[in-house]
């Protein structure tokens, strides 16, 4: 089973990644900000990460950096709703520091489960989940 590590601020957005991946066959841990995520990994080994952009303590565009550097193969995936700039720019400044796919909040979940497949690396477990 894939471990995937979600990170998002809002606590809806969290819990709702963390489901609609569950229910695919995905394994998730969901934290609130960029410095959770951080310790977490410190400790865990993940396949994927999604993180939000603008998120309080350490913002997505500062994980990414952090992840790049110390694992530049770990695929990330990150979301944005936009803020002061908007959601296209934030999405394109992830892009360029490394994150591997953006996706623009709202999303549906046919466009999230088909970024995180084509990320990860198909497995066994994966294909006996079903498609939704």
């Amino acid at each position: 089973m894939s471990q995937i590590l979600i990170v998002d601020d809002d606590p809806m957005v969290r819990y709702t990644i963390q489901r609609v991946l569950s229910s695919h066959g995905f394994d998730c841990h969901a934290v609130d900000n960029g410095r959770e995520a951080l310790r977490y990994l410190l400790n865990n080994v993940v396949e994927l990460i999604i993180t939000d952009i603008i998120m309080p303590d350490v913002e997505g565009i500062e994980l990414i950096i952090a992840v790049k550097e110390s694992c530049p193969q770990l695929p990330v995936i990150a979301i944005s709703g936009g803020g002061r700039v908007g959601a296209p720019e934030y999405l394109n400044m992830a892009s360029q520091l490394g994150a591997s796919r953006s996706l623009r909040k709202p999303f549906d979940n046919e466009e999230l489960i088909a970024a995180v497949r084509e990320l990860l690396p198909a497995k066994p477990s994966d294909s006996a989940s079903g498609d939704a």
